[in-house]
């Protein structure tokens, strides 16, 4: 059984602990809503259906990029480099509350590709993060 919130934090790449931090509720209160034992309120979902709509954008716009780069090279890259933070302090400069929700955008990118795009993945850990885009 999926009870809402753990399903919302998971599509998020969240544990629960890691939505309890984000939302700034306790671990108990979080461990209840997890295993379905209450009803969450409408404004905690709400903040992760925020989160994953971030998530969505971002991996949507790199995915727009990719293809406007292979429409113009006339080609789709033989190997995808997908850049991730290598610890939560350099994801939420990013502006993700920690590095699982930061990955999430790249699981959500590989979710848009078409199996044939997908050809060799190379991770890598970015220990250092530029400025984050502006928020929509």
């Amino acid at each position: 059984m999926f009870p809402p919130f753990k399903l919302f934090s998971m599509s998020c790449g969240l544990s629960m602990t890691e939505a309890a931090a984000f939302l700034k509720v306790s671990p108990e209160k979080a461990r209840i809503w997890w295993e379905g034992g209450e009803k969450v309120p409408d404004g905690i979902l709400s903040g992760l259906g925020d989160l994953f709509r971030y998530i969505d954008g971002k991996a949507a716009r790199i995915y727009k990029s990719m293809m406007l780069e292979a429409e113009r090279t006339r080609e789709w890259p033989s190997e995808l480099y997908l850049h991730i933070a290598a610890d939560d302090d350099v994801a939420r400069k990013l502006g993700f509350p920690c590095v699982a929700a930061h990955a999430a955008v790249s699981r959500r990118f590989l979710e848009m590709c078409q199996p044939e795009q997908i050809g060799g993945v190379i991770i890598i850990y970015e220990k250092t993060a530029p400025e984050p885009d502006p928020e929509p």
